[in-house]
């Protein structure tokens, strides 16, 4: 399992009862951190449609932490690790029905994170795992850089833009007959890109 961001490459693996987690700097080839962990896997979330898989290996926008999604029998485990010094920073036990589609970086120094919990989209707070936004709606779905605006779908195949920022929803976008598999959207915020299963891949103009 590989996660690639910038010049840095996040690895893992388990075999057995046992495994190992690394960070290296592709471009000095140095490693910055190394984690061996027993009785644990990493496991990709598989609750997406089309029967995709995310990976359990996440980092922030800015680089500096690392998040793994490990599970033991129907325990789940989210661990943050600081990327520059290998300083475990937060553990989070026991999460029902939870996987971690986007993370953001906001202007106050929040982490968030974005994802399913318990059957619904929510935002949290990924240090202190305080929800501050739910709403009914499926995967996939994806968060700005900045936290800012988040996109998600619904049963009825409709992409939903809300603005966190302002708590009020800027568009819905309609036009997939069949589910969506995956979202994205540019750095700017200008367009959204999606694909589903009915044989479509469309691109998303987005108001300002």
């Amino acid at each position: 399992m590989v996660r690639v961001l910038g010049n840095l490459v996040a690895t893992g693996y388990t075999q057995g009862k046992a495994g190992e987690l690394e960070i290296w700097d592709y471009e000095t080839y140095t490693r910055r951190f190394h984690h061996q962990f027993q009785d644990w896997a990493l496991v990709p979330f598989r609750n997406l449609p089309l029967g995709n898989a995310i990976s359990p290996l996440l980092f922030t926008p800015d680089g500096k932490l690392l998040v793994a999604y490990f599970k033991q029998r129907l325990q789940n485990r989210l661990q943050l690790w600081n990327s520059e010094t290998g300083e475990l920073i937060q553990t989070l036990d026991n999460l029902p029905a939870m996987t971690v589609n986007g993370l953001a970086n906001r202007f106050d120094g929040q982490i968030l994170a974005c994802g399913i919990r318990e059957k619904k989209v929510c935002v949290w707070e990924l240090i202190s795992d305080h929800i501050l936004y739910t709403s009914s709606g499926v995967a996939p779905c994806v968060m700005s850089s900045d936290g800012r605006v988040l996109i998600y779908c619904t049963d009825n195949y409709e992409i939903v833009v809300w603005d966190l920022a302002m708590n009020r929803k800027l568009c819905t976008l309609q036009g997939h007959t069949a589910p969506i598999g995956y979202v994205a959207m540019s750095s700017d915020r200008n367009f959204i890109a999606s694909y589903s299963i009915d044989r479509t891949i469309k691109i998303w103009g987005v108001p300002e």
